[in-house]
């Protein structure tokens, strides 16, 4: 069974949610970037829990709950994924360092 790509002009939906406690739905993601965005928010100062979730297999969206103990959601969730970001970008040099 094929994933189904939903077409949107976003990639992001700002979920429901408070503050400090928020759902976010990424289209045409699944647990190639939830799991390790879940681990690196899990790290997080302030981050009191973060888990995903992939509705169903064929569709193309993967749900992400954020809960801090203070701090805006949305904010912990840019910060996660400029960590990740950072993460991919050392991997990247390193590989390409090994190659040459």
């Amino acid at each position: 069974m094929a994933e189904e790509r939903i077409d949107v002009d976003h990639k992001v939906e700002y979920g429901v949610g408070i503050n400090t406690s928020r759902t976010f739905v990424f289209y045409n993601e699944g647990h190639t970037l939830g799991n390790p965005i879940r681990t690196i928010m899990m790290q997080q100062e302030g981050v009191e829990f973060c888990g995903y979730s992939v509705p169903h297999p064929v569709e193309a969206k993967m749900h992400l709950r954020v809960q801090t103990t203070g701090e805006n959601a949305t904010e912990a969730l840019i910060k996660g994924l400029r960590t990740f970001e950072h993460i991919c970008d050392v991997i990247g040099d390193r590989y390409e360092k090994a190659l040459n």
